[in-house]
């Protein structure tokens, strides 16, 4: 369905039509096989009465090991950037080391230990080939076991923050 008034198809379409674009990237231009690609992955976390549930798009895992995390939203990629990351060092008992966030319009790539942007652009998602030779050099580390239960929070308050208009698949 299209928005007669400012002609662009609805936001659910536009991230549909985004992730299919992203995964062609992932196995036409950065090499993954789909064996490596885990897709549509959900984070559970809960604190006390609290749980929520967070819809990963992909994950690219090499040797037995998740190495990137990639988000596709429709928003800003600025206020989405913490829960991406949340998830990212939750998820495993390791932080997945890149987090990628991706809009239509803007992808980041960002270190998830530091939290910093070290890449921007689809180009900036690493090839198969690079994360191969590398792996051996790629950090696995643990989050810190004093920051879980506050990253476990932000990840609570960001999932948490959603539009009030039921079933809307922007937020």
């Amino acid at each position: 369905m299209s928005d007669f008034i400012i002609a662009r198809e609805e936001p659910d379409k536009e991230l549909k039509e985004h992730k299919r674009r992203v995964e062609r990237v992932l196995i036409n231009d950065k090499g993954y096989n789909n064996e490596d690609i885990e897709r549509d992955i959900n984070l559970t976390v809960s604190i006390e009465k609290f749980t929520g549930t967070v819809e990963i798009d992909f994950i690219i895992k090499i040797n037995e090991k998740r190495v990137v995390l990639i988000k596709c939203t429709s928003g800003s990629l600025v206020t989405r950037e913490r829960l991406a990351l949340a998830c990212a060092r939750l998820l495993e008992n390791y932080q997945i080391p890149y987090t990628v966030l991706t809009s239509w319009w803007r992808t980041e790539l960002l270190d998830t230990i530091t939290g910093k942007v070290i890449g921007e652009g689809l180009e900036a998602i690493p090839e198969r080939e690079r994360i191969v030779e590398n792996l051996e050099k790629i950090p696995f580390i643990p989050f810190p076991e004093e920051k879980i239960e506050k990253e476990k929070r932000i990840f609570l308050a960001f999932e948490a923050l959603k539009c009030p208009t039921k079933g809307c698949p922007t937020c």
